[in-house]
């Protein structure tokens, strides 16, 4: 488990990404071929949890119609699908689909590629006809992809007006242990700003940390286990990572009782 392209340009799209809505042509030629090869590498990372994959054909089918409209997602021509493979763990998995789907949808965004996560306003039966979700998978999330305006459009910035009614909380908010932020060593700080600002469904960002000074080590948790709270936290730690990555720190993952901890090497 691991950051699997580590670049300038994917931290630069923590701050740079933002969610969008509408679409004024697909992806060209190369950057679907980019993004497939980069599906391919970070399906490999994860061992077989987590399928990624990316459509040119039966976009539109899946993002539009009227019962979709609350998304108000328009001209999309391609998509990506997030699929998990392990249900037996689906909270697992979902958290191991943020992290590796963020890290996609970064990828995204660094080559010039407007994207949103979305986990309900589409038709789920239609994209998993379009990505063969079978047996003992769990379709979690999509996210389609395209060239966008470079505005916003009213749609969405009433979507996003919306959505960010909830202001970012400060870090202190975040941390279960807030007085060890002062002496935290600054690759830390570093992560936490980035997690701060990782996408989470209406803005709640459902996540707490705890600094681990002695252990150089960071911990991570969903305040609950819903579907999305799993895969938002999974989302928080990509960019924790990518972060730490950029400081010049890397580290290792390790899970028990739905608590991630991140120990710097």
């Amino acid at each position: 488990m691991r950051i699997v392209e580590m670049e300038p340009k994917l931290y630069a799209s923590i701050e740079s990404r933002v969610s969008r809505r509408k679409y004024t042509a697909p992806p060209a030629a190369e950057q679907l071929d980019e993004l497939k090869l980069y599906a391919e590498a970070l399906n490999e990372d994860a061992g077989g949890a987590v399928r990624i994959g990316v459509w040119a054909d039966g976009a539109e089918d899946v993002f539009g119609g009227l019962s979709n409209s609350y998304g108000m997602f328009s001209g999309v021509k391609a998509f990506a699908a997030f699929i998990g493979r392990e249900k037996r763990e689906e909270a697992r998995v979902k958290t191991l689909c943020g992290y590796y789907g963020e890290q996609f949808v970064l990828k995204a965004n660094a080559l010039g590629l407007g994207t949103c996560w979305v986990a309900g306003t589409f038709d789920k039966a239609m994209a998993k006809r379009i990505a063969g979700v079978g047996e003992g998978e769990l379709l979690i999330c999509v996210a389609p992809l395209g060239a966008v305006p470079d505005s916003l459009s009213l749609r969405e910035k009433m979507v996003k007006g919306f959505s960010t009614g909830r202001k970012r909380k400060p870090v202190e908010q975040l941390l279960r242990n807030p007085g060890e932020l002062e002496t935290a060593p600054g690759w830390m700080k570093s992560a936490l700003a980035a997690a701060r600002t990782a996408p989470s469904a209406m803005n709640s960002q459902p996540w707490r940390f705890t600094l681990l000074p002695a252990q150089n080590a960071l911990a991570a948790q969903a305040e609950g286990r819903t579907h999305q709270e799993s895969v938002d936290l999974g989302i928080a730690m990509a960019h924790i990572e990518i972060a730490a990555l950029q400081a010049g720190v890397s580290g290792v993952w390790m899970e028990e009782a739905g608590t991630w901890t991140f120990t710097a090497k």
